[in-house]
């Protein structure tokens, strides 16, 4: 973007990026993508305007783009009296990206293009998550999808790998997952060697997050507070296994510590809550206690509205903590939204500083808070969303300031 100097300022010293040309092209060519793919499509002088930068260079950096396969022309746009401009937007077939997320049951994985549309997906089951079966079932998933997808090697920007549980700061290693019984596991490492592909591990809640950022409608939000909550494939239904994931101006947020999102909370499961309050009699299963839920609304509500209103005390203090533009709660029940979200609403409306305003007659409204489903797919498709908006860029930004 442009900038000014105020009369009588001291003349500033050369900035580290005005001395690096080819990491004033990266910062421009990674703007140039992200504009198209945010508000495509656009002509060269609409890229020119929005940026500041000369018009000379926007056509040198499209001009890669287009050889490189990553935007493409779609034809002319409106003429403001000169010759019609032509427009540009994303080559969704340009790249494509492979997503796997390891669960405790299952790997799930996916080939998504560069508009984030799903190409192919399968799974295979887990007996056992030992890391050498996890390991060579993920491979194996790895390239079957590679090849159902028909992409070339060169068009693959990469695999994101999504894992519950603590991730290490260089996003190498499984830190610590109760959930498959992992401590210290150096996945990435095995997994690139073995796929010759730039891979990146993420927790499965920031998966998730990323994910339902990428698809909010336009114009996004600038900040989104995800909560994953597992309640049908844990294999343990004392506890919830409960994630958080924090989008901040679009991208992952981890913290100093690459911890940000963690919550060490006892949380109780409704199976559990169910046992507790009616014995023998209670269903043992989540799918069986959403049935007799249905049926019986009554005698199943208050297990339900301890659950929203724990679940809701813990949504609570993310969102007067982070003050995020959206809280998205993320189930493997799909009927989740319709047994708790009033109450959750409720409790965040009455428990947070934002709902708290928006009940005295302030212009401020209460965050809002969306239940989405989780589907088979939904998070290794968000592992890949880091590939979406960067790595894309990656055949451009090869010549490293650095080298």
């Amino acid at each position: 973007m442009k900038t000014g100097r105020n009369r009588g300022e001291m003349p500033r010293k050369q900035s580290l990026i005005s001395g690096k040309p080819q990491l004033n092209r990266r910062i421009n060519a990674s703007l140039v993508f992200s504009l198209i793919q945010e508000e495509g499509p656009l002509s060269r002088p609409d890229l020119a305007a929005r940026t500041g930068v000369r018009l000379t260079s926007i056509s040198d950096i499209v001009d890669q783009l287009l050889e490189e396969d990553i935007v493409q022309e779609i034809g002319e746009g409106e003429s403001t009296g000169g010759r019609r401009p032509v427009l540009l937007d994303i080559n969704p077939k340009g790249r494509f990206a492979v997503g796997i997320e390891i669960a405790e049951d299952a790997i799930n994985g996916v080939v998504v293009d560069l508009s984030g549309e799903v190409v192919t997906s399968q799974s295979t089951a887990l007996s056992s998550t030992k890391v050498s079966t996890v390991q060579s079932k993920a491979e194996s998933l790895i390239a079957s999808l590679t090849n159902k997808s028909k992409a070339r090697k060169k068009q693959v920007a990469g695999i994101g790998v999504a894992a519950p549980g603590i991730i290490s700061k260089d996003e190498r290693r499984v830190v610590l997952s109760t959930a498959l019984n992992w401590e210290d596991v150096d996945f990435l490492d095995n997994l690139q060697r073995a796929t010759k592909q730039t891979v990146r591990l993420v927790n499965n809640a920031m998966a998730g997050a990323l994910g339902a950022y990428f698809d909010r409608p336009k114009p996004r939000v600038r900040s989104l507070l995800y909560v994953l909550t597992y309640l049908a494939h844990v294999r343990q239904t004392q506890l919830t296994s409960l994630g958080c994931g924090i989008v901040l101006d679009g991208r992952a947020y981890f913290g100093e510590g690459s911890l940000a999102g963690e919550i060490r909370v006892d949380l109780e499961h409704p199976v559990e809550t169910a046992k507790k309050r009616m014995g023998k009699h209670a269903p043992a299963r989540i799918s069986t206690l959403i049935k007799e839920s249905a049926k019986d609304p009554s005698t199943y509500s208050s297990v339900w509205d301890d659950f929203a209103g724990n679940l809701g005390e813990i949504i609570s203090r993310g969102i007067d903590f982070l003050s995020p533009g959206l809280v998205v709660i993320g189930s493997d029940i799909p009927e989740l939204g319709s047994l708790i979200g009033d109450k959750v609403r409720t409790v965040t409306r009455r428990r947070t500083i934002a709902g708290l305003l928006s009940n005295h007659g302030s212009n401020r409204e209460a965050v809002p808070l969306h239940f989405s489903p989780i589907e088979p797919y939904t998070i290794a498709r968000g592992a890949v969303v880091p590939y979406l908006q960067e790595l894309s860029l990656a055949p451009l930004l090869r010549d490293s300031v650095l080298s």
